[in-house]
């Protein structure tokens, strides 16, 4: 069987895994699940996005809403969550095409180096990382095609530099940025540790300029992350990781993070010599970067979002070490690969669940006509409710952390929404049996009962006179 049938046949695999995910249920699956048709509803219906956000990925579902909707006779709004699950499951797996090429470009097939880009394939796709990205990570999963790509013009400029690697690589690092902020962060650390091993007397120029470019490009979509880019080192250490709980992903993240740098720190240490110039730039690189992505010392917050993100460089990182590790250590590191996903990823796919019940779903689509909402009314729920409450109320949402004392000025009323029951946990928070997100309250005032019905109670927000 070829390299390219192999990655294919583990496309569909992928698809159909993310997939089942999706389409088992109506709603989709996550805390944030409810947050993309939202936003993918507002720019078909006011050209603009509700919140703001690096936007490429709501352009492209609204691009193919808008093609269906031409082609049927069924109203553009029915398309929106189909979809939505459609890219999700599509996408992330076509990183498989830039990784079948990084591949290709190392060794040519024979039967036991299929076998390891074939794990390494899987664990790309189906590992639980990358299946956690299912349904409420949408823009993540979007991006990681981008990254990989990215980094396939890398090593191919460092074999054979010219422009059009160069100018390929910058349009996929630029593809990055536009799809979701912490991708393409990640994206610019690893552009800026290659250009330093490429060159590291005639690195500063570059890196200042990558830094203003990769700041001015966030900024010009969402201003408060790119702020939030120039003040990470404030708070990037507060709180470390590491004097916290970690959760089953976290230490596997790590294990194989530092397995991956000891088998990498040896064969940079041992075979240096043995480096064509792609590697000697590369595998430092990738070094670098994993151990500053699973650095322990990192915010917990910071970290378990960067974690998410480790599988892209593991695994071109496992491609180059297959070529410099003798057949049985990396026949039994891709063996390792295949028994993680078969071990953990069948449990998490079990936990992606909406953060609601359908039967409550339904309740809360009902309330739009017993409320007199209008385009200056606010309702505030929890954290994952807010997507779901404004998809099916079509009016404002927003949850607690949006509330202050300027909130009841800006509207003409102000809805709490509160659930009763029918909440549904999804991924790492269902394995730790996480109660999830408080129900809102406001900072001040009082709350008038308005409606009371069984999964919801709307209470209208009073101030006090």
């Amino acid at each position: 069987m070829s390299r390219k049938i192999i990655f294919f046949l583990v496309f569909l695999l992928a698809a159909a895994l993310r997939g089942s995910i999706h389409f088992r249920q109506e709603l989709i699956p996550g805390v944030n699940g409810g947050y993309y048709p939202l936003q993918v509803r507002s720019l078909l219906e006011n050209g603009r996005l509700g919140f703001a956000d690096m936007p490429l990925y709501f352009w492209f579902n609204a691009f193919w809403v808008k093609v269906l909707a031409v082609f049927s006779a069924t109203p553009a709004e029915s398309w929106i969550i189909p979809v939505v699950k459609t890219v999700d499951s599509l996408f992330l797996p076509l990183l498989l095409i830039p990784l079948y090429f990084i591949a290709r470009g190392l060794r040519p097939p024979d039967k036991r180096v299929l076998f390891r880009d074939a794990a390494v394939a899987v664990f790309a796709v189906a590992s639980p990382w990358p299946l956690m990205f299912t349904g409420d990570l949408q823009k993540n999963a979007f991006a990681i095609p981008f990254f990989f790509a990215f980094l396939l013009f890398g090593l191919k400029y460092l074999r054979q530099p010219s422009r059009r690697w160069m100018l390929a690589g910058l349009i996929s690092l630029g593809l990055t940025g536009l799809s979701h902020f912490g991708v393409f962060v990640v994206a610019a650390l690893t552009l800026g540790l290659g250009v330093f091993f490429y060159a590291p007397r005639r690195a500063l120029l570059p890196l200042a300029a990558l830094a203003l470019f990769s700041t001015s490009l966030v900024a010009l979509f969402d201003q408060s992350r790119a702020w939030r880019l120039l003040t990470i080192a404030t708070e990037l250490f507060q709180h470390p990781v590491l004097f916290g709980p970690l959760r089953p992903p976290e230490l596997l993240g790590y294990f194989l993070s530092w397995l991956l740098l000891g088998l990498g720190g040896y064969v940079w240490y041992k075979q240096q010599a043995k480096l064509d110039a792609a590697e000697r730039v590369a595998l430092p690189a990738l070094l670098a970067l994993i151990f500053l992505l699973s650095f322990p010392l990192i915010n917990a917050d910071y970290a378990q979002r960067l974690m998410l993100m480790l599988f892209v460089p593991q695994a071109v990182l496992c491609l180059l070490l297959f070529r410099r590790q003798p057949p049985r250590l990396s026949n039994a590191l891709a063996m390792g690969l295949l028994l993680l996903c078969l071990a953990f990823s069948p449990g998490l796919m079990r936990f992606k669940q909406p953060v609601i019940s359908q039967a409550a779903y339904e309740e809360l689509e009902t309330l739009k006509g017993q409320l007199q909402l209008d385009e200056n009314t606010l309702v505030i729920a929890r954290h994952g409710l807010e997507w779901w409450a404004g998809w099916a109320l079509h009016c404002k949402t927003g949850n607690e952390k949006g509330v202050d004392a300027d909130t009841p000025g800006r509207y003409s009323q102000v809805f709490f929404l509160h659930q009763k029951k029918g909440k549904e946990l999804s991924g790492p928070m269902a394995m730790d049996n996480h109660p999830g997100f408080r129900e809102p309250e406001p900072p001040f005032g009082t709350l008038e009962e308005i409606l009371n019905r069984e999964f919801f109670q709307v209470c209208l927000w009073k101030e006090k006179q």
